[in-house]
């Protein structure tokens, strides 16, 4: 089916009305099928979420704001990407058999403290990132983890709880 010349002259505006307010903000921004990423959103992201399923516990960082185009506001969303996600937790098994059920038997608790510093993300994520952590060890309470591995703090609140 024909599309009017006047469609496609506001889209291709549209998007060049996006793309100039999100490289106002973030001079780094990048897409990528359809999604802005910023090295820049790990120092100012607004917005996370924690995200947990079966095995995985992730972390990740975004900046919403909205931008008025023709009399109307749209959102934008841009990710951050000196990692997309931040991985802080995953279980995993410790013996790998060929043939035969994998049984998940161990938690692996990542060094997000290490990665918050190289990625420059702010610590007031912290809280949350803690609370989640311990959560995901609760949620599993056959499996082992390396107590050792943990950040002090951390350690000292599973003990606690």
């Amino acid at each position: 089916m024909p599309t009017l010349v006047k469609d496609i002259v506001f889209d291709l505006e549209f998007d060049l009305a996006l793309n100039k307010e999100v490289l106002k903000k973030f001079p780094d921004a990048q897409l990528t099928s359809g999604t802005y990423y910023s090295k820049l959103v790990n120092k100012n992201y607004n917005k996370f979420n924690i995200n947990s399923n079966y095995d995985r516990l992730d972390l990740d960082l975004m900046y919403e704001s909205d931008f008025i185009f023709d009399n109307e506001t749209y959102g934008i969303v841009v990710c951050g990407t000196g990692k997309k996600r931040y991985n802080l937790a995953h279980t995993t098994c410790n013996e790998w058999k060929p043939t035969g059920p994998n049984i998940r038997d161990f938690i692996y608790i990542s060094d997000y403290l290490k990665d918050f510093k190289k990625y420059k993300v702010r610590s007031d994520v912290l809280g949350d990132v803690r609370l989640a952590v311990i959560n995901f060890i609760k949620a599993y309470p056959t499996l082992k983890f390396d107590k050792e591995s943990l950040e002090p703090r951390l350690r000292d609140l599973i003990i606690f709880s």
